[in-house]
């Protein structure tokens, strides 16, 4: 919902409202240092008051450099005041002599927010190449350092995770800034409030739903009681972490140069690094062959690779997400992909392994991923089979009109090349394809409180299951 009823702020009030006790003076002396005259900045805007708080200091710095400012708006359409804010931010982004871009989101069926993270930052920097911009930003401030630190604790990272987010960093080409990191969600919204700056409140981020949402709710607010000024020990904690992250990562450089030749890891070598710099060697190694798929690896497969190197035998192999394997062979260890068979369709029974993977019937599971299907049989020809994919294959997926074509599917998944022609599927006895494994739910799919007779569990070798 919008803050207060006015849906914009003319051009006067935008630049000759500013009170000297709210200046957020450190967001803005960082960024009068970083821009210059003709600079262009992509800024994703939601209409919230962080976003609306970043815009307004661009504005601010805009009366003092020549600066192009283009404002992103993502309009999830998920709440229904979707599109009220998506007009209040177009109509505030042009009576400020701003440029505005939009992107529209189709439904996204799993993991919401690491889907919508993805596609936003895809959306940034796709308007980035379009006006040649040299910044991206982003509203990230102290409270969203602090909670995204914790939850990386919680669920467990790297180093350089545990850091949280810097303050500027480079994403492909360009730099992603976050300036108002110096700053709390409280300060934020009293300069707005008292500069009359209008804004959107999102609902959604006061349920408890969410890991992030509980500790901002719960947590943040107990540490402040201890220190109030906490998000700038956060920040410092992440700058310390970083600092050592940097080193590390120039040590593991420099050796990787001498113990990586040709693609072959000198196993002896690999030994007799620290622990530390074992693991960053193989996260340069691994990002380099994942790159966009480089969340499949866990710290569990670093840890295999790591061991396998430190065991006694002489040969041996450890299976990866997307059929790779690393192989150890005598003093030497290398990434490989495991070369993929085309197969022709096999009855389903109770098992099915083939190409690194597994389907498995069972009885029952709570997983709603993409990795289970629950199926009705009287609603598909039975038996049921497995194959990889022919040409013309299509599907008809779950919640989607119509049908389309699987390979245009597995592209946009972004699904490896090299693993395409090696995914399972499985088929019914008309050869209609009911399930995907790992990538897609077809409209023969029961959710978990639907009636269903048959679940269908799915692994890739390599890769934690549930």
């Amino acid at each position: 919902m919008i803050r207060r009823k006015r849906l914009a702020l003319s051009k006067k009030l935008v630049y000759d409202t500013w009170r000297k006790e709210d200046y957020m003076n450190k967001s803005m002396e960082y960024l009068n240092k970083l821009l210059n005259d003709d600079d262009t900045i992509v800024l994703g805007v939601s209409g919230g008051p962080d976003s609306m708080c970043l815009l307004s200091l661009l504005l601010r710095v805009r009366e003092q450099l020549n600066i192009k400012i283009v404002v992103c708006h993502v309009n999830h359409m998920v709440r229904r005041e979707a599109l009220e804010e998506e007009a209040f931010v177009r109509k505030f982004a042009l009576d400020n002599k701003c440029f505005f871009e939009l992107k529209t989101l189709d439904k996204i069926e799993k993991n919401f927010e690491a889907e919508a993270r993805k596609l936003r930052y895809e959306f940034f920097k796709e308007i980035a190449l379009k006006y040649h911009a040299k910044y991206i930003m982003t509203a990230h401030h102290g409270d969203d350092l602090i909670e995204t630190v914790l939850m990386k604790i919680v669920r467990g990272s790297n180093i350089k995770g545990y850091s949280g987010f810097p303050i500027k960093s480079m994403v492909d080409d360009f730099y992603l800034v976050r300036p108002l990191i110096f700053y709390t969600k409280e300060d934020i919204v009293k300069y707005l409030d008292n500069n009359n700056i209008d804004y959107c409140i999102d609902q959604s981020n006061f349920e408890m739903d969410h890991i992030r949402n509980r500790i901002r709710g719960n947590i943040i607010p107990l540490l402040k009681k201890e220190n109030s000024n906490v998000h700038l020990k956060f920040l410092e904690y992440q700058e310390e972490l970083l600092a050592n992250y940097n080193y590390i990562n120039k040590v593991a450089l420099k050796k990787l140069e001498d113990i990586y030749v040709n693609k072959r890891l000198d196993i002896a070598k690999f030994n007799k690094l620290d622990d530390v710099i074992k693991r960053r060697v193989l996260e340069i190694i691994i990002r380099g062959i994942y790159k966009d798929s480089l969340y499949l690896i866990t710290s569990n497969n670093t840890k295999e690779i790591i061991n396998l190197c430190l065991s006694k035998k002489p040969n041996g192999k450890v299976s990866l997400p997307l059929m790779y394997n690393f192989v150890k062979s005598y003093n030497e260890g290398y990434f490989k992909i495991v070369k993929y068979s085309k197969m022709d369709k096999v009855l389903l029974k109770e098992v099915f392994e083939g190409n690194n993977q597994k389907l498995e019937v069972v009885k029952e599971s709570t997983d709603t991923s993409n990795y289970t299907t629950r199926l009705l049989s009287s609603e598909v020809k039975m038996p049921l089979y497995v194959r990889t994919r022919i040409n013309g294959d299509k599907i008809r997926i779950k919640n989607f009109n119509g049908t389309r074509k699987l390979k245009n599917v597995l592209i946009d998944e972004k699904v490896d090349k090299e693993f395409r022609d090696g995914l399972l599927l499985v088929v019914d006895s008309n050869d209609e394809i009911v399930f995907v494994p790992g990538i897609k739910k077809t409209k023969f799919d029961k959710d978990i409180n639907e009636k269903y007779d048959i679940i269908l569990k799915y692994k890739k070798e390599g890769e934690d299951y549930e």
